[in-house]
């Protein structure tokens, strides 16, 4: 026999195997490469008359067993009494992906904590101590419980494989089958239970009642009833969201306007504002430079502007103006402005230099440029 094929071709069922069986992933991979190696000096003895899977089982669960009595690590009794070939089906069928699926099947309403003491063990990859952590429980307590619901398991395959189950494991499966999600091969089986079990084909009839569907009809007008009552729904809250943005935008316009028109600074740094104080001036015939705030150029740089020239109606004088451009070019030609009156420099752009000059003859004038 070609030990190497053996080796490649079982390992991992060996394995998975005692990975079920033990504490941890890191012991489960020691003890497999230690039946291995006591398989390869017993080879010869092997006579080919029982599965040799099997007879790697018996090794593997021997050496374990060696192992825990050595490190004095406590095996439930009931872990132990547990046939070798359940595990070892139960090992074979949990590898087989068709097999593998009736185990889902049967999880799904498998009673609880077996349910999900199982899944942690076998599909989250769990040690049992941490599964005994999440329940609150010791590791022992996960041991058995998850070996008592691989024993329904198992029962369960068996029973389907045989075409025969339990009373127990039939009524798990009536909700499937009520439903009709069962494979065609796990609903004969259920029925012929029920064929020969009154107390669960009361159940049966029981539940069956509890699985009463609403006729298409009444569906239908349920289903209408529901969409009329989300659409009015919809539809109120469509109306309050559209008066709340309506109202909320109206207390940020008056908010900005109360905040824009009462507070300075906000003002100014908004608004094209420049006021021009010309006191005891007299230019006869010469144009006199504006000067704006020290700066020698007119600039509407703000996002408020009306662009116009104001004379205060108190000035003491007309004044005449132009505005030119930092070439000399003359951009507004001169305008005269008795006191109260106002011009318009539409004719001037925005970020752009301008130089205001003007022309008056009084004790008091005040220009205003917005």
């Amino acid at each position: 026999m070609d030990f190497e094929s053996v080796y490649q071709r079982y390992f991992k069922d060996v394995f998975l195997f005692l990975r079920s069986i033990s504490v941890s992933e890191d012991l489960a991979e020691e003890i497999t490469q230690e039946t291995f190696t006591k398989a390869l000096k017993a080879i010869d003895t092997f006579d080919g008359r029982k599965d040799i899977r099997t007879w790697l089982f018996t090794i593997a669960r021997n050496t374990y067993y060696t192992h825990c009595k050595r490190q004095k690590i406590y095996v439930e009794e009931e872990i132990e009494k547990m046939p070798l070939i359940s595990q070892t089906s139960f090992t074979s069928k949990i590898v087989d992906e068709e097999s593998a699926l009736l185990v889902h099947q049967f999880l799904h309403h498998m009673r609880e904590p077996y349910k999900e003491v199982f899944t942690l063990r076998v599909f989250g990859e769990l040690p049992f101590e941490k599964i005994a952590a999440l329940f609150g429980k010791t590791p022992n307590w996960a041991r058995v419980t998850f070996y008592r619901a691989k024993k329904e398991i198992i029962e369960y395959m068996e029973g389907i494989e045989n075409g025969k189950i339990s009373c127990s494991i039939a009524k798990d499966l009536l909700p499937l089958y009520i439903e009709g999600i069962l494979s065609e091969e796990t609903a004969q089986v259920v029925e012929m239970h029920l064929q020969t079990c009154e107390s669960c084909k009361k159940d049966f009839e029981i539940m069956r009642q509890d699985f009463v569907f609403p006729s298409a009809p009444k569906i239908q007008e349920e289903n209408e009833k529901i969409l009329k009552e989300l659409k009015h729904q919809l539809k109120i809250k469509r109306i309050l969201t559209a008066v709340v943005t309506v109202f909320v935008t109206i207390a940020v316009i008056i908010s900005g306007y109360m905040v824009y028109t009462n507070v300075g600074e906000v003002y100014d740094f908004f608004t094209e504002d420049n006021m021009v104080v010309l006191r005891d001036i007299h230019t006869e015939d010469a144009w006199k430079p504006v000067d704006f705030n020290g700066e020698e150029y007119l600039n509407y740089d703000h996002l408020i502007c009306k662009k116009k020239m104001v004379v205060h109606i108190d000035s003491t004088s007309a004044v005449t103006f132009r505005i030119k451009d930092t070439e000399g070019n003359i951009v507004i030609d001169e305008q005269t402005l008795e006191p109260g009156e106002s011009a318009s420099l539409e004719e001037l752009k925005r970020n752009t230099d301008y130089q205001v000059e003007v022309k008056a003859d009084g004790d008091f004038v005040m220009i205003r440029i917005i």
